[in-house]
């Protein structure tokens, strides 16, 4: 559920800008973490201390209430409708981490190529050329990016 509730929720706030949504995100996480730490203590402390049927009831009742809420807010969520099967996308970003290194994605430059242009720029504006040692160095890290 924790995964899919991040997105869902950047759905309700999209519509009102980047501002919005890097403000859902803060309180969100602000909100999970403080939760999760609170709820671990007292749940914790009952069921040690008053009673572990009581301590186990608390998160039960509180995703029913949850539950409940989703439920009866359902009308007014901003829902999306999926846009096609994510299984190309995510089998052609395997096979070209895995298989082929070199292997251009949905049009763009070859991995090997990928931010040595804009270093040989920086460094041509400087009046310094660029060590072909270092662009084969660059090229080694980039391809190790591009599989991780």
């Amino acid at each position: 559920v924790k995964a899919n509730v991040t997105s869902f929720g950047a759905d309700q706030v999209t519509d009102r800008g980047p501002e919005a949504t890097q403000r859902f995100f803060n309180w969100f996480y602000w909100c999970i973490n403080i939760g999760a730490i609170l709820s671990l203590l007292m749940v914790a402390f009952i069921q040690q201390n008053v009673s572990f049927l009581i301590g186990y009831a608390i998160p039960a009742v509180g995703v029913a209430l949850a539950l409940l809420v989703f439920l009866l807010a359902a009308p007014y969520f901003i829902t999306k409708p999926p846009s096609g099967s994510q299984i190309p996308a995510m089998v052609r970003v395997a096979l070209t981490s895995c298989w082929r290194p070199r292997m251009r994605i949905l049009g763009q430059a070859p991995i090997h190529s990928v931010g040595i242009g804009a270093q040989n720029e920086r460094k041509a504006e400087d009046g310094v050329q660029m060590d072909h040692s270092e662009a084969r160095t660059n090229v080694r890290v980039l391809r190790k990016i591009g599989r991780a």
